[in-house]
């Protein structure tokens, strides 16, 4: 839905709803949650960034290696593959 409301323009809404996913994923009790929370933090700094707030940007690209960071220790053998996943969102940021 969030996609959607981007792709109409309205950047606002789409926020909103990233906003509410995190909400549902905090009360998750999943495996998943922080790789989900991290994906979602990452297409908030991707509006954000496209609307030209860097700081709100940087912010949320912050949170996301920090939730990158914890998974790499939580799981060693994937430490490779978590370590290209920082450098990808480290590139996004330019």
């Amino acid at each position: 839905m969030a996609q959607l409301y981007i792709r109409c323009g309205m950047h606002d809404e789409a926020l909103k709803t990233y906003h509410y996913i995190l909400i549902l994923l905090q009360q998750q009790d999943s495996s998943a949650k922080r790789t989900e929370m991290a994906a979602t933090l990452s297409s908030m700094g991707l509006v954000y960034y496209a609307l030209r707030d860097y700081s709100s940007a940087l912010q949320h690209y912050k949170q996301v290696l920090t939730i990158q960071s914890h998974l790499q220790h939580d799981n060693d053998d994937t430490g490779v593959h978590r370590h290209f996943e920082i450098a990808t969102t480290l590139n996004s940021i330019g």
